[in-house]
């Protein structure tokens, strides 16, 4: 693992334009510890919208979302090879899941597991970069003001791009994680109707959110602005329409 932090580090910072301000600190758990570390991250988030927004619809959605982030966790932790995180520091960090990674076949697929550490370097810019401003994590995007912003496109779509142009020029390949060797458990636990429709919707986001970055990927200065400020960020109905963002945001 850290030879390949140490070569997809560079390759990631050039292809976003982005510096990482700390080392890339990546945490081996086991399952049951990943899960309560995601917890504890999503605990701190609701917090903080608790702390800033307490009125009765703001609890209402923060306690509807602790019930159902259990038992999601419980089950998607398997399809979860690896998530970024800020921690109770500030500091951003990877958690990994060995047993993920080998459920997912990428143990066994070194360009696989390497535009996965691209991905997952890639948030980590991103998380540096808006320097802890949880309008981009918050549980009710409209107390902030952000509910038209496409935060779920950018986020996913900017770590699919990232990661796929690294590829490309680490591997001479495309990045494809799905062709990895997945296990049995895998496969059963991806064919559950709840999950597969989930990750479908993942996967749609992403890929909007990819072609939003590579259609502006000339133009990084101006897609690095939208780290300084969430309304600088395309809007739901911008990410398909890249031109009418950039004419909003551009100086």
């Amino acid at each position: 693992m850290h030879g390949l932090v140490e070569t997809a580090g560079p390759l990631t910072e050039r292809v976003t334009g982005l510096q990482l301000c700390h080392p890339p600190r990546f945490r081996i758990l086991t399952p049951s510890w990943w899960r309560a570390e995601v917890r504890q991250h999503l605990a701190q988030v609701d917090a903080r919208d608790l702390a800033e927004h307490p009125p009765a619809r703001s609890v209402a959605t923060i306690w509807l979302r602790h019930v159902g982030r259990r038992g999601w966790l419980r089950w998607s932790w398997l399809l979860t090879p690896a998530t970024t995180i800020t921690n109770t520091a500030g500091f951003s960090e990877t958690l990994i899941t060995p047993e993920a990674l080998r459920h997912a076949g990428l143990l066994a697929d070194e360009e696989a597991l390497g535009t996965l550490v691209a991905r997952e370097l890639a948030h980590r810019l991103r998380l540096a970069h808006i320097a802890g401003d949880h309008r981009w994590d918050t549980a009710v995007p409209e107390l902030y003001g952000v509910a038209d912003l496409a935060r779920a496109h950018i986020t996913a779509g900017h770590a699919r791009w990232a990661s796929a142009k690294v590829a490309a020029a680490w591997f001479e390949a495309q990045a494809d994680e799905e062709r990895a060797p997945r296990s049995r458990a895998y496969r059963r636990r991806a064919d559950l109707p709840l999950m597969r429709a989930k990750r479908r919707t993942q996967r749609q986001i992403a890929s909007e959110g990819g072609q939003f970055f590579s259609s502006l990927e000339s133009k990084v200065t101006e897609l690095n602005r939208i780290w300084t400020h969430p309304r600088l960020g395309p809007t739901f109905s911008e990410i398909t329409d890249p031109q009418a963002w950039l004419s909003r945001v551009k100086p």
